[in-house]
């Protein structure tokens, strides 16, 4: 009736936008956890073992 027979919404501005926005996310929230994975092996090579209490804290 509306001729969306063949709409493909993969296609569209909005879609390309909202695909960017949520990647952008994505990219930054693997680059926090890679970045307090770093900062928790340097504590345990300094200050050894943490309990899970204080590792729960600093994350």
């Amino acid at each position: 009736m509306f001729g969306l027979g063949d709409f493909d919404i993969k296609k569209t501005r909005f879609y390309e936008e909202v695909r960017e926005e949520i990647l952008e996310e994505v990219k930054q929230q693997v680059k926090h956890e890679e970045v307090l994975e770093l900062i928790m092996r340097q504590l345990r090579r300094r200050i050894g073992n943490m309990d899970q209490q204080l590792q729960e804290r600093i994350s």
